[in-house]
């Protein structure tokens, strides 16, 4: 999150962990004008590749357990919040019971972890990469 917020108005961007046909992580990002979409993919792939050699700090490491959690419970609270929560658990771990034991593993995940998961996924081979830009007129 560090490189895309603070881009300097080159992108804007979300993500989904929660994928029920697709199991892993999605990311989207728009171009923000004046820049270009291969600017944003430079700016994606740094941090990506950024992601892979220098750990998190800290902060970021707390952040982010924070917002998860807080994205957990924001979902907890309606029946279809919690319908895809159990489904997603049962697909990706394999047991719709780890909702139970989520804060914790969560709160175990280290800035090495996090390394060691960057450099196993965010490869060239795992990528796809897709752009829709308007046709000129």
């Amino acid at each position: 999150q560090r490189a895309l917020s603070s881009s300097g108005g080159l992108l804007s961007w979300g993500s989904n962990l929660y994928c029920q046909l697709w199991p892993g992580f999605g990311l989207y990002v728009r171009a923000l004008f004046p820049h270009t979409s291969a600017e944003v993919e430079a700016a994606v792939y740094r941090e990506l590749d950024r992601l892979k050699t220098e750990p998190v700090t800290e902060d970021e490491l707390t952040r982010a357990r924070n917002r998860l959690l807080t994205d957990q419970l924001r979902r907890l609270k309606k029946n279809n919040g919690l319908a895809r929560i159990l489904t997603s658990f049962q697909s990706l771990a394999g047991d719709w019971r780890y909702l139970t034991s989520y804060g914790e593993e969560i709160g175990k995940l280290t800035a090495d972890d996090l390394m060691k998961a960057a450099n196993t996924y965010f490869t060239e081979r795992n990528r796809t990469v897709v752009f829709l830009e308007k046709e000129d007129s």
